[in-house]
C-alpha cells in the first residue's frame, strides 16, 4: 500500500506529523514554560515564581508575566510567546526592587505607611497548606529601635498569620487553639529566614525585621 502513495502524499503526511508535535501550549503549558525560563534567568527555585496567562496580542503573540520573589528581592518579568503559542520569543525582566523592608514607603521605624498602622509594607514567599507551591504574600510590619516586632502575612484567601521577632529574628507566632500545638522552626541562610509553622511555610528576608 506503501507503493501507491505518491511524493505530495507522503509529504502531506510528513508535514501533518510535524504540525502535531508542534501544536500550540495550553494557557497553563505556557505559564509553566516561562516559570522554566525565569527560573534559569534568575538562578532560583520554581515555587518562587508565580506567573499568569494574560492573553493574545494583537499582533498575535501570547503574554504571560510573572514574579519572582527571593533573596530579598522581587523581579518582575514577561515572556512573548509566538503566534502558535509554542515557543517562547522574548523574556523581559520589567523591573527590580529590594525586600519589603527598602520599600519608599518605609523611611523609617517611626513612619507609617499611609492608610496602614504599618512601618513597612511588601511582599514575602509564603505557603498555607502542606504540598502547595510557594505564592507571594502581601506583609505589613510593626518595628521598634530595638530589633522587635511583629510581621503580619495576609493570606491570599483571607485570614492572615502574625509572626513575633525579636532581635530581627523570628521568635514566635500569634499561637490558637486551631495551630493544634504546632512549633514554629526557623532556618536561616545568610540573610533570609525560613519559617515552619505546620504546613505553613515562609521566607523572611532579615531586612523585613532590620529595617535595612
Amino acid at each position: 500500500m506503501l507503493r501507491l502513495l505518491n511524493r505530495s502524499a507522503v509529504a502531506l503526511l510528513v508535514l501533518g506529523l510535524f504540525s502535531t508535535s508542534v501544536q500550540a501550549m495550553t494557557p497553563g503549558q505556557m505559564m509553566q514554560e516561562c516559570r522554566i525560563r525565569a527560573g534559569h534567568e534568575f538562578r532560583t527555585r520554581l515555587p518562587n515564581i508565580d506567573t499568569k496567562y494574560e492573553g493574545q496580542r494583537v499582533d498575535g503573540t501570547h503574554a504571560v508575566n510573572g514574579t519572582a520573589i527571593f533573596r530579598g528581592r522581587t523581579e518582575t518579568f514577561q515572556c512573548s510567546f509566538n503566534r502558535s503559542g509554542n515557543k517562547i520569543i522574548k523574556f523581559v525582566v520589567n523591573k527590580k526592587s529590594g525586600s519589603a523592608a527598602q520599600l519608599p514607603d518605609a523611611p523609617s521605624y517611626d513612619a507609617k505607611v499611609p492608610g496602614t498602622d504599618f512601618n513597612a509594607t511588601g511582599y514575602i514567599p509564603c505557603a498555607r497548606y502542606a504540598g502547595q507551591p510557594m505564592t507571594s504574600c502581601k506583609v505589613g510590619v510593626k518595628r521598634d529601635r530595638k530589633g522587635n516586632g511583629t510581621v503580619t502575612v495576609f493570606w491570599p484567601d483571607s485570614g492572615n498569620r502574625v509572626i513575633f521577632f525579636e532581635g530581627d529574628a523570628p521568635s514566635s507566632y500569634d499561637e490558637s487553639h486551631a495551630d493544634g500545638g504546632a512549633k514554629m522552626r526557623t532556618e536561616k541562610n545568610s540573610d533570609l529566614f525560613t519559617v515552619t509553622i505546620g504546613s505553613q511555610r515562609f521566607e523572611i528576608p532579615e531586612a523585613v525585621m532590620s529595617g535595612g
